[in-house]
């Protein structure tokens, strides 16, 4: 479940996908978000071929995984949302859900090119930012079920944005990719780049554009050197819209990590792009009820 649209899928256990659906969220929020997952998952439950295993949900905001809510995601205006409840009662199937970054990172550790690591951090980063994390190989949530929050990290508070939790210069207001094309857009004085327009500009060493790539990518290496030196997990993989961004992108990162933390622990650490690619949360959705269902993850 994204801010711009809820993409969906019947994956067997092996994680291939046989039918997949994404329907544009257009600005709806709330109830009529809501409805919007009902629609999908009706959907994909008339045609699903064999009796369903689970369904898992991934989705942004703050999520107590254990109890199935979703505490708190600005941008679907859901608020105390029950919604492992609500989708039990509705479809008579167990429902697991979590953050969409913590799902990405269960991609990763069971389908992708990290899973000979037990310890991986995956970095997602869209219209906002967010780790999720595996440790012994099971998805660490932190205390308070919202370990990897990132995004709302300050990092800028003298000439930082404004950010949606209400803070100034968090992360997610420069590092991630909607924030990057809202300064692109500013600096060309193009108000309709898209963002395939700026990976181009990008691409293209665009000196209006450049920049703003640049610092983005610093500050997220600034923010990752932090999860290294706190956690020392030796995997970190970047997934999301940013990937189109290329090698120069993350050797900007990379270089940013190894001037912010101990050289012996950057020397130790791999940054890596996702293998997975868009349908990344989607796999971790599967890979989270082979863990839960089955136990074989």
């Amino acid at each position: 479940l994204g801010s711009q649209e809820f993409r969906g899928a019947i994956v067997n256990l092996r994680g291939d996908i046989h039918r997949q659906i994404v329907i544009p969220v257009d600005g709806r929020r709330a109830a009529a978000a809501l409805q919007l997952v009902y629609g999908l998952l009706d959907e994909l439950t008339a045609v699903s071929p064999t009796p369903l295993l689970g369904i898992g949900i991934g989705t942004p905001g703050l999520v107590d995984a254990s109890a199935g809510v979703i505490r708190h995601a600005v941008n679907l205006d859901w608020h105390d949302l029950p919604l492992a409840a609500l989708l039990a009662a509705r479809y008579g199937a167990p429902i697991h859900l979590a953050n969409d970054s913590h799902m990405a990172a269960l991609a990763e550790y069971t389908f992708g090119a990290a899973r000979d690591s037990q310890n991986l951090i995956v970095i997602k980063i869209g219209r906002g930012v967010g780790a999720g994390i595996v440790l012994h190989g099971q998805p660490f949530y932190g205390d308070g079920m919202s370990a990897g929050e990132i995004g709302h990290v300050v990092m800028d508070a003298q000439n930082g944005r404004l950010c949606t939790c209400g803070h100034v210069g968090c992360l997610e207001t420069i590092a991630g990719a909607a924030a990057m094309l809202s300064q692109a857009q500013t600096a060309t004085a193009q108000p309709d780049l898209t963002w395939e327009g700026l990976v181009a500009a990008y691409t293209a060493d665009d000196t209006a554009v450049l920049p703003i790539i640049q610092h983005a990518a610093q500050v997220l290496g600034r923010a990752i050197a932090g999860l290294i030196g706190s956690l020392n997990v030796r995997h970190i993989v970047l997934a999301g819209p940013i990937m189109a961004l290329g090698e120069p992108y993350l050797q900007t990162i990379t270089a940013a990590v190894r001037q912010h933390v101990m050289p012996i622990l950057a020397a130790d650490t791999q940054i890596n792009f996702a293998t997975l690619g868009s349908d990344i949360v989607l796999l971790g959705c599967s890979a989270m009820i082979l863990n839960e269902e089955l136990g074989i993850i």
